[in-house]
């Protein structure tokens, strides 16, 4: 692999599939949790005060860190076999 000619980025995303949609994920989380800490609110057209814009902001990024996962658990690649002495 020392003289692999593909970029990093390929190479990333061919050994963690899913990594960079776990990441956007983590950071959905996060503001999510800023918004919670807020007094943050939006009166129209349903009045959401920060617990419910919380809330909708973990209902996205669930729906993202689902999937990744998922693509991420089905998709890595197994440990080599290894052999024992004999």
């Amino acid at each position: 692999r020392l003289l692999d000619r593909r970029s990093p980025r390929a190479l990333a995303h061919e050994r963690l599939p899913g990594a960079a949609c776990i990441a956007v994920a983590i950071v959905l989380n996060l503001a999510a949790a800023a918004i919670q800490a807020s007094n943050l609110s939006v009166p129209r057209p349903w009045p959401l005060d920060h617990n419910g814009l919380f809330h909708l902001v973990q209902i996205v990024a669930l729906g993202v860190l689902a999937p990744s996962l998922r693509t991420s658990l089905l998709k890595t690649p197994a440990p080599a076999p290894t052999s024992r002495p004999g």
